[in-house]
């Protein structure tokens, strides 16, 4: 009796550690769960690209040409621009191409020295008002009209701002060779609930593996 008394004791007292080991072991998944659902600091810069592609050679073009624009340098533009099809320049997400017509690279280093006003297009939405500036006011308000060197989001071949506006780009520039980026501003000001963004995206023909500037797209929402 004495001996069954004893087994009984001991497994009772076995169950009892177990029970606190179980219990202590929860506590600590419980710790461990509400401590990982604390959301993530966000990336500075959010990244989108086709799954598999290389885009180095993209990538790094487009932050060449975005510094040589915020700095002024239009030579250095001019050295990107694609020596067979030129490059056009486009105020809105619709490339007009009866407007925009292909500048060579010196055409365009051209227009850089000019001061006499351009029409270099027709605004989008219900205005449609005619784009009629100087190269030097056409780059600072429908090209680098912000910092697009800083845009917390950019991708390749990806559209991300997504407005009102018609988006005829890859009605024009079809094919395996030809490719894009995008930086992109999602607003600037809270009031606007992000009806503010605004976006650049220069486009690309590949040839033997070098990307050649083609186009230069602003876009944001138009009113």
């Amino acid at each position: 009796m004495i001996y069954r008394f004893l087994g009984i004791s001991l497994i009772l007292l076995l169950a009892a550690c177990n029970d606190r080991g179980s219990s202590g072991a929860s506590s600590d998944t419980d710790s461990l769960t509400k401590k990982d659902s604390v959301p993530a600091t966000p990336e500075t810069t959010i990244q989108l690209k086709p799954a598999g592609m290389d885009s180095s050679a993209l990538l790094k073009a487009s932050y060449d040409i975005l510094t040589a624009i915020k700095a002024k340098d239009y030579n250095r533009v001019a050295s990107f621009i694609d020596p067979l099809l030129g490059v056009r320049l486009s105020p809105a997400a619709y490339v007009d191409t009866t407007v925009s017509k292909p500048l060579q690279a010196d055409r365009f280093i051209q227009l850089s020295q000019d001061k006499t006003k351009h029409k270099w297009g027709v605004q989008q939405g219900e205005t449609g008002n005619e784009v009629l500036m100087t190269f030097s006011e056409y780059f600072s308000k429908h090209v680098y009209s912000a910092d697009f060197l800083t845009a917390p989001r950019h991708g390749v071949d990806m559209r991300i701002g997504n407005g009102n506006g018609l988006n005829n780009l890859r009605d024009i520039y079809r094919g395996k060779d030809f490719h894009f980026t995008e930086f992109h501003f999602p607003g600037f000001d809270s009031k606007y609930s992000g009806m503010d963004w605004q976006s650049l995206r220069l486009v690309f023909r590949m040839e033997m593996a070098v990307p050649k500037l083609v186009c230069i797209v602003h876009d944001q929402w138009e009113i």
